[in-house]
């Protein structure tokens, strides 16, 4: 599915122009996840206390260092972003990350060396030392990630605890049941 008939750069960051509507591409990104989200309690509550949370601080980051801000815009929103679509294996949602975000920047045709970039910070973000050796735009998200989880304890508690159950006594004993729908249970 093409959701743009075409990809302009302007001020150095991407427009997108679908029947006559400007619109920057981060706008565009933060959106579409934001409904993604939206499909459930659970992802609203994630993307409201982490997604965002990131594209804040990494923003802010990136005004600070001189990193591109709109690569760590989009890959804030889309670093976690597979763990929406399918939270069962959170060891693996960095590749997985990098290939939706792949499949979805190519539909603007992103440019290819802009993609990587993005790639690079989502397939690092879980690493300070592997983002601490790379660009600072993948420093950048890297500390924005771990400072959405200083900003939000309480929710990170919850999540994680949750996380490590179903992950543990859950698998054997509700193994037909997603993390999501585990936290339903609880409530």
């Amino acid at each position: 599915m093409h959701i743009v008939s075409r990809v302009k750069r302007q001020q150095s960051s991407v427009c997108c122009s679908s029947e006559g509507c400007d619109f920057l591409l981060a706008d565009y990104i933060r959106e579409y996840v934001k409904g993604e989200c939206s499909n459930s309690p659970q992802g609203r509550e994630f993307y409201e206390n982490h997604l965002i949370l990131v594209a804040h601080y990494g923003l802010k980051l990136a005004m600070e260092t001189g990193a591109d801000p709109e690569i760590v815009e989009l890959a804030a929103y889309l670093h976690d972003f597979s763990f929406v679509m399918d939270e069962k294996d959170l060891n693996h949602h960095e590749a997985r990350g990098v290939a939706i975000a792949e499949k979805l920047l190519r539909q603007f045709n992103y440019p290819p060396d802009r993609l990587e970039k993005v790639k690079r910070c989502i397939l690092n973000h879980s690493s300070l030392i592997h983002a601490s050796g790379g660009s600072p735009e993948e420093a950048c998200l890297a500390n924005a990630d771990i400072m959405s989880l200083i900003a939000r304890p309480d929710y990170w508690i919850e999540f994680f605890a949750l996380y490590l159950f179903y992950n543990s006594f859950a698998k054997i004993l509700f193994s037909k049941l997603t993390y999501f729908e585990i936290k339903t249970i609880k409530k």
